[in-house]
């Protein structure tokens, strides 16, 4: 699988193991079909630091949508939709580097930095 343009910093594959999502030092998140190899949609941007890490929503909590977080040290939380390769929603508030983000079982979101 290649793609990015630096180092490969995390890799995360979706619940139902059919996605991998790869992030790092490029900025961007790249989804790949973990059967095929291939690209799965458009490069994922929008984050303006490096990614620092990944996480996909449980199982559990999947509606008619999978999404997937990412951390970045631009200081925000960014959830997008693994459908169409969109943020719906960035998350701000930590006033330097988020290391890590986690999505919780009961539905919570838990960042770190």
């Amino acid at each position: 699988m290649e793609g990015h343009k630096g180092w490969v910093m995390y890799v995360a594959f979706s619940p139902c193991c059919s996605i991998l999502a790869s992030a790092g030092m490029d900025n961007n998140i790249l989804l790949w079909d973990a059967k095929t190899g291939e690209q799965h949609g458009k490069t994922v941007t929008g984050h303006k630091k490096c990614i620092t890490s990944l996480t996909w929503e449980p199982l559990m909590h999947m509606k008619m949508e999978k999404r997937f977080a990412s951390s970045s040290k631009d200081g925000t939380v960014r959830i997008w939709s693994a459908y169409d390769n969109t943020c719906i929603m960035t998350l701000g508030g930590h006033t330097a580097s988020v290391q890590k983000v986690l999505w919780g079982g009961e539905g919570m979101l838990y960042s770190a930095s």
